[in-house]
């Protein structure tokens, strides 16, 4: 499936065929928020996530990154390949940096997302 954006965090959602979305940090902003050095989530599996509230973070050399998600979900997992190695995370954000997967607990998790080209004129000053 085509990724989908969360343009006011950053976030590349893409949907799995069996319902589930992986999360990542865009390809568009990685480069800006240094290399990541560590990465946590404070969520454990089948945990309910709340719209807002931060579940995971990620600090970088240049500052500390929240995870939160505008839609509720249930957390399906933490990456175990960025828990080791979090400089994936900025390296292959499109790869094996993917940050969880989650399963959302409503059908409306997409309003206010942005397909690539109008994240991409979003992020580009």
């Amino acid at each position: 499936m085509s990724a989908i954006y969360i343009p006011e965090s950053h976030l590349r959602l893409v949907e799995d065929a069996d319902g589930s979305i992986t999360i990542s940090l865009s390809k568009y902003i990685t480069p800006r928020i240094g290399k990541a050095e560590f990465a946590e989530c404070q969520a454990k599996p089948c945990d309910k996530l709340s719209p807002g509230v931060p579940f995971a973070t990620i600090e970088t050399n240049k500052s500390v990154y929240e995870v939160a998600l505008p839609f509720p979900a249930i957390l399906a997992e933490f990456n175990p390949l960025v828990r080791e190695n979090a400089s994936l995370i900025c390296s292959q954000p499109e790869g094996d940096g993917w940050i969880c997967k989650v399963r959302p607990s409503n059908g409306t998790w997409r309003e206010g997302t942005l397909d690539e080209t109008a994240y991409a004129a979003y992020i580009t000053p």
